[in-house]
């Protein structure tokens, strides 16, 4: 079986796995953040400030099959796309990727595994 290489914006790797741990790298970075910032069991949200990050990021979010329907869901009642953020999952307490509106708190999640 050929492995086929995945590009991500910019960013180009050798296999989907390749990918994925290097999206897996970026949620790890934030998630420390958080921890830093609230601890483990605040629900609070950080918000992705560095550009490279939130670049690969947004590519990596319009590969979601799903990423057309979770912008109206974002938008709704006239809320602004601001970028993203990583907090808890609220069903699973895992790190989980999520877009930022002008509204907190955040309620639209994302995978980064369905993305890649």
């Amino acid at each position: 079986m050929t492995r086929k290489p995945v590009t991500i914006g910019e960013h180009e790797f050798p296999t989907q796995k390749a990918a994925t741990e290097y999206a897996k790298t970026i949620l790890s970075k934030w998630w420390g953040q958080r921890i830093r910032r609230y601890g483990f069991a605040d629900t609070r949200s950080v918000p992705v400030t560095d550009g490279d990050d939130h670049q690969f990021l947004k590519s990596l979010f319009y590969r979601h099959p799903d990423a057309k329907s979770k912008v109206r869901e974002a938008k709704q009642d006239g809320q602004k796309l601001r970028g993203f953020a990583v907090g808890k999952h609220p069903k699973y307490g895992k790190p989980c990727l999520w877009l930022r509106t002008n509204e907190e708190p955040l309620s639209v999640p994302f995978s980064l595994f369905r993305s890649v």
